[in-house]
């Protein structure tokens, strides 16, 4: 089979793109961070979830919040779990509630 110049070019052309697609979907994965690999929380980004005030039964208040399925919240969740349940930052300690993964207690340090 032969081909004529047009339709070479257009070949070219078409292999260049691709490799251009290629290229630009590469960059894109090298940007982005795993999930596993997410970075320790910004303070904004703590704040930013809704946190509710609760008083244990022994009368001792502290800050809460749930799992809303929120990139902020699988940082937050993420680098809890690096530390074993438990850490402080930003002038809290946070921990796990009850080893619930889905729940983040907070109380000012």
């Amino acid at each position: 089979m032969s081909y004529n110049t047009r339709q070479v070019e257009a070949l070219v052309l078409i292999r260049d793109g691709t490799a251009m697609i290629q290229d630009g979907i590469n960059r894109l994965l090298d940007t982005e961070e795993p999930e596993d690999q997410l970075p320790k929380p910004t303070e904004q980004q703590i704040n930013s979830l809704e946190w509710v005030s609760v008083t244990s039964k022994t009368g001792s208040s502290y800050e809460q919040t749930e799992n809303d399925n929120s990139k902020e919240f699988r940082i937050l969740q993420n680098w809890l779990g690096e530390n074993k349940g438990f850490a402080q930052l930003y002038g809290f300690k946070f921990w796990f509630h009850m080893s619930d993964e889905n729940l983040v207690d907070r109380r000012k340090s």
